[in-house]
């Protein structure tokens, strides 16, 4: 049914003796009838495809057939910012995701509009600031007042000595354009580990001339013996 109520527009779908029913907006493209959108019995808004093709809790709305070759997408437009919000029932923008078009940035915003991370124009990984510090080379930059921190853990139930507990990997491609290792930071458990008592070491290696894999050539162990 096509119905107006005022100045609103109200079309009503209903299927056979149900009150359920799917709302279709179809194109003639001079040969064949197609479906571009519907709206079908559980309200989803599906784009490019007829039927549900999503996990129950994030299925409102779906753009693109996931069994077809073809390229599907969603653009925002602006010359200022264009985002992503997530909204609840205190906040209506409790987080986001942005692109700023003077900056040529992404940006990731939690808690309330926070800034949380930011992709720049150079692609660097900015956590804990806005703009970047340490140069263009350094591609993850991470800010704190009391210090930016990064952390490796293993989650294991059982860790015994010489179990890896976190790395530090370098790697270069010349000339064949296959990545080999030039050095390498690793963190290890010293001694089998337990409640309260986890006994670490760190191990330095580096690749020699002619050489494509890395060698120990120090390492700090629990005792502080080097």
């Amino acid at each position: 049914n096509i119905d107006f109520v005022g100045d609103t527009l109200i079309l009503t779908s209903r299927g056979g003796s149900s009150s359920d029913g799917i709302i279709d907006f179809r194109r003639y493209d001079g040969t064949t009838v197609d479906t571009s959108m519907r709206i079908d019995s559980s309200g989803r808004v599906l784009i490019g495809l007829n039927s549900n093709a999503a996990n129950a809790s994030i299925d409102d709305l779906q753009v693109g057939n996931p069994n077809s070759s073809t390229q599907f997408g969603i653009t925002i437009g602006s010359n200022d910012e264009a985002a992503i919000a997530f909204a609840n029932n205190g906040d209506a923008r409790a987080g986001s995701i942005t692109y700023n078009m003077g900056s040529d940035a992404m940006i990731f915003k939690t808690d309330g509009q926070n800034e949380a991370m930011r992709i720049d124009s150079s692609q660097r990984v900015l956590i804990g600031t806005s703009s970047a510090v340490g140069g263009v080379a350094a591609h993850l930059q991470v800010v704190e007042s009391d210090g930016g921190k990064l952390a490796f853990a293993r989650n294991d139930t059982t860790v015994s000595a010489g179990a890896e507990l976190g790395r530090i990997q370098a790697l270069g491609n010349d000339s064949d354009g296959n990545y080999q290792e030039v050095g390498k930071i690793i963190f290890e458990a010293d001694k089998n580990h337990g409640t309260n008592d986890k006994p670490g070491r760190i191990t330095f290696y580096t690749t020699s001339d002619g050489g494509s894999s890395a060698t120990e050539r120090m390492r700090l162990d629990s005792s502080g013996n080097l």
